[in-house]
């Protein structure tokens, strides 16, 4: 499913994006003046879209690497996960690509975020957090514990200086600055992909990954719109089995936002949107 969906803060679900190309979108970030940075894992590149929806070609990457999580620094640089590679790459604002630090071997890169110091953060399927420096030396910041199925994927950091780290098994731990790792906050049944911070105001917020996994047509609820969609290939894997048995359990259900109780302060808001599918588990069973 090639599209980028909006959600407005009290949860409401729309096309934001058709991609012009089989492109396959996985990270998301945007820059200081608005416009939207996608990793497409398809077709390995970046690709900038304006608050208009003016789509173009911001950098390319190697072949085959896997593009995944995007993040920002201070001077407008685009870092990117490279998760076939085990490599993560940094873009300049004008889209030269380089090389700016290697990962150990089957890290399956996939997350990112900074530190308020511009370090880099980064975890992925082997369920390890890493610190990058300014000048690319990588070492172990954290170990996550082995939950029921151990791969953590989304990053954020909130104000105090704590990590938090997205499961696909549905946990968030919480990594304070010293690397002490904690379980935070635990969403029942669901699989959790991206995760972002913020200090208004509010309960924490969840949007599962399976919460709109079959909402194909991305109209933000599932109903017949959806079938046919899949009918015609369009659905997250094409004309399988599996995307019509989703349609099936999923039918009449809305894609809403659902609330996490958290043992924290209300001061503290995390929000999880699965914009993509999950790719983690089929490239894992199939290596």
């Amino acid at each position: 499913m090639n599209t980028i969906s909006k959600i407005t803060p009290d949860g409401a679900v729309s096309l934001f994006k058709s991609l012009s190309m089989p492109s396959f979108p996985t990270g998301l970030a945007f820059d200081g003046n608005g416009d939207l940075y996608v990793s497409s894992y398809g077709a390995n590149q970046i690709t900038k879209i304006t608050p208009s929806g003016t789509e173009s070609l911001f950098a390319p990457l190697p072949a085959e690497s896997g593009p995944e999580g995007l993040a920002f620094d201070g001077s407008g640089n685009l870092y990117v996960a490279l998760s076939n590679i085990n490599q993560i790459y940094k873009i300049t604002p004008e889209g030269t690509p380089t090389l700016f630090a290697t990962l150990p071997a089957n890290s399956f890169a996939f997350g990112l975020a900074f530190d308020g110091i511009g370090n880099l953060y980064e975890t992925g399927l082997d369920n390890t957090i890493r610190k990058i420096t300014p000048g690319g030396a990588v070492s172990l910041f954290a170990t996550l514990p082995n939950y029921t199925d151990p791969e953590a994927v989304g990053l954020a950091f909130d104000s105090s200086g704590n990590l938090f780290a997205a499961g696909l098994s549905g946990e968030i731990s919480k990594i304070t600055p010293d690397g002490t790792v904690s379980l935070f906050a635990t969403a029942t049944n669901e699989g959790l992909l991206y995760i972002a911070v913020t200090d208004d105001l509010g309960h924490p917020l969840a949007l599962p990954s399976n919460s709109i996994f079959a909402d194909y047509d991305v109209d933000g609820d599932v109903d017949g719109g959806d079938f046919l969609v899949w009918q015609r290939g369009g659905s997250t894997h094409g004309l399988v089995a599996s995307d019509l048995d989703a349609w099936k359990s999923q039918f009449g259900a809305p894609a809403v936002a659902a609330s996490l109780p958290v043992p924290e302060p209300a001061g503290l808001v995390i929000a999880m949107s699965a914009v993509v599918a999950l790719i983690a588990r089929s490239r894992l069973s199939a290596t």
